[in-house]
């Protein structure tokens, strides 16, 4: 269970979305995503997962690199123990 979690949520980070289209169409998704960690702008997946379980415990399902007029933050679905998918979000303030 625990790999096909992690395998979800690699390919869920490695997947295109329009979160990034901040008019530099040459770079992917996944370039953006590195060059921010390289550069300190975003805090690492496990520091996020860390955090979001001491806010809202459960399974993770789902986790997403968004940007907002240009401020980067994490939306993360949540499966509680009660059954409810939650959604959490960690501005990316390093």
């Amino acid at each position: 269970m625990r790999m096909m979690f992690f395998s979800l949520l690699l390919c869920n980070l490695l997947v295109p979305s329009p979160a990034f289209a901040d008019g530099d169409s040459k770079k992917s998704d996944h370039q953006i995503a590195m060059e921010a960690l390289s550069n300190g702008e975003v805090i690492p997946i496990m520091e996020i997962l860390t955090l979001s379980q001491k806010y809202l415990p459960g399974e993770v399902i789902e986790v997403e690199l968004e940007s907002d007029d240009g401020e980067l933050y994490c939306e993360i679905e949540v499966l509680t123990s009660a059954g409810l998918v939650r959604e959490l979000s960690i501005p990316q303030l390093v």
